[in-house]
């Protein structure tokens, strides 16, 4: 039975800025599996897509696109770590895969489905102490 990939370490620390992905991705000797909780989202103030992280697992929620995403952190050989498990878009459930890396003090994450086409582009979400309400206007 092989160990549980563990998050990268530049998500046990999301203010921390990472040089590199690769410095980011290394990691420490004694470091728990998993993080604690922390909070993301597209904006610190008028946000309209929010990440939660903790422990092994990532949800995230974008509800004027229609869209959820919950899955856990995964390796397959030859590829970087992602987020593999579920989406919801527009009330279709379908197998879907989460991509972070960090950018800046935040992290860009891609959300894409079981064949590794784009749902969600691109998006650089920041740092934030806890969701707020999102207004889809």
């Amino acid at each position: 039975m092989s160990a549980k990939p563990k998050l990268p370490v530049w998500l046990f620390n999301s203010a921390r800025r990472a040089a590199t992905f690769t410095a980011a991705c290394r990691r420490k000797a004694g470091a728990t599996a998993g993080t604690a909780v922390r909070y993301f989202a597209d904006s610190s103030t008028a946000p309209r897509v929010h990440l939660r992280v903790e422990g092994q697992r990532a949800e995230l929620d974008a509800p004027c696109a229609r869209l959820q995403f919950s899955g856990e952190w995964g390796q397959v050989p030859g590829r970087a770590g992602r987020f593999y498990g579920g989406a919801v878009l527009a009330a279709t459930p379908l197998p879907a895969s989460l991509t972070a890396v960090p950018s800046g003090n935040g992290v860009a994450v891609e959300l894409l489905d079981g064949d590794d086409h784009t749902l969600q582009a691109t998006m650089v979400l920041v740092p934030v102490a806890m969701p707020q309400a999102v207004s889809c206007q």
